[in-house]
């Protein structure tokens, strides 16, 4: 098992592992037949405590112990903060490590996104517009595998899915709040139309549409395994896999891992097991397919 990572947290939203023992941090890798991504960015759903999210990251550093992994927090401010505010705050660091890896390391593995819930969703949304607005580095020529995990994600409910999302399960409180929340929502969408920002349910689909998700740092179309389940409160099975079903259409490589019984973003605690499997699984199809591509 690989020493145990420690973490700089390089804002309030943003924290990225260190290698113990090795120079800045880094690992030394010396084994050239190494498959484990350069980065794996890791988006936690909206008010996530960052132990909560280690749960996740400390497996993805057993499956793939020479990655830097960055984990980026989701709060509910995204909401109604501009999106200037939280590319400010958030993402440039992100974006800074991404193309300093692509640029400094002498074989640039990759990277692998591993995205949980909707909170998670508008975060990596938010990262990759802001990454299509970039010239691509020089080196963008080099071709490394990407793979996306979504995991109970995307839902499109609009106000029903964020009614579920931040309702408290006692009945009574849940009648008592309910205008207040329903106000504050009508609030938060009229403004976002007034300034132009689409609805960030159907904005969150679309982005997750797209082929490639790390534009100007990694071309080409990225395999994706999405992780749901009929139980899930918050997102509806039913547009998950219309989800899966319209990316299958426009001919993204997809892969589907549907647990039976289990809570929302609570798959991988269920069986854990199955669950990396299906994540290992992922990324060594995504190698696999860069290798075909490029022998051909």
């Amino acid at each position: 098992m690989p020493e145990k990572l420690t973490w700089i947290k390089l804002n309030p939203y943003v924290s990225v592992s260190c290698q113990p023992n090795t120079p800045n941090g880094r690992i030394v890798v010396k084994d050239h037949d190494d498959v484990s991504p350069s980065i794996i960015l890791l988006f936690g759903w909206m008010g996530a405590r960052l132990p909560q999210v280690l749960v996740y990251a400390d497996t993805l550093h057993e499956l793939f112990p020479s990655s830097t992994i960055v984990i980026v927090g989701s709060w509910a401010e995204f909401v109604w903060r501009s999106q200037s505010h939280l590319v400010q705050s958030t993402m440039l660091p992100v974006v800074e490590l991404l193309q300093s890896e692509k640029n400094s390391r002498s074989r640039f593995r990759g990277v692998l996104v591993h995205v949980l819930s909707n909170g998670g969703g508008w975060q990596f949304m938010t990262l990759r517009k802001l990454l299509s607005k970039l010239q691509p580095s020089d080196s963008i020529l080099d071709q490394a595998p990407t793979a996306l995990i979504l995991d109970s994600v995307p839902d499109d409910k609009g106000l029903k899915s964020s009614l579920r999302a931040v309702s408290p399960k006692n009945v009574a409180l849940r009648l008592l709040v309910f205008p207040f929340f329903v106000c504050l929502y009508i609030a938060f969408y009229t403004h976002n139309r007034l300034t132009g920002r689409p609805p960030l349910f159907i904005e969150l689909r679309t982005a997750l549409l797209l082929p490639d998700i790390l534009p100007s740092i990694v071309p080409g179309a990225a395999p994706r395994l999405y992780v749901y389940s009929q139980s899930d409160p918050l997102a509806s099975a039913s547009r998950i896999e219309q989800h899966i079903t319209t990316a299958a259409q426009v001919g993204l490589d997809v892969a589907v891992e549907e647990f039976q019984g289990t809570g929302h973003a609570a798959h991988m605690h269920s069986d854990p097991e199955r669950y990396w499997n299906a994540v290992h699984s992922l990324w060594m199809a995504a190698v696999a397919r860069l290798g075909e591509s490029s022998s051909r």
